[in-house]
């Protein structure tokens, strides 16, 4: 029966450190459950969240791109002339027309802090 005791008394103390540590079982079981096996869990939520940050930059590209149509589309209505002539560079048939472009150095350098 020596066998017995001993079992029993590993049980009573493995029962016995169940109930010092239950608060800190109870978290530890939680916290497993809510990273790995929830519905929401941490790389769901991760995911989400870069998905939303993705789309909010795109939305302001939009956003950006909706205001300069809006822009060209009031100078059109203004003075529809200037608008073809600045835009496809149209001229009158009397006219010549120059297009001077400023070359840009490729590999500028900006500082960035």
């Amino acid at each position: 029966m020596p066998r017995l005791e001993s079992q029993t008394h590993i049980l009573t103390a493995l029962k016995n450190w169940i109930d010092r540590y239950r608060y800190i079982l109870s978290f530890g079981f939680f916290a497993v459950h809510m990273i790995f096996f929830d519905q929401y869990r941490i790389p769901v939520a991760w995911s989400i969240y870069s998905d939303v940050k993705k789309l909010e930059t795109e939305k302001a590209e939009y956003q950006k791109l909706i205001s300069k149509l809006r822009e060209d589309k009031r100078d059109f209505e203004n003075n529809y002339e200037k608008f073809a002539r600045e835009k496809y560079y149209m001229s009158r048939s009397d006219e010549d027309v120059f297009i001077i472009k400023q070359n840009s150095p490729k590999n500028k350098q900006t500082w960035q802090f």
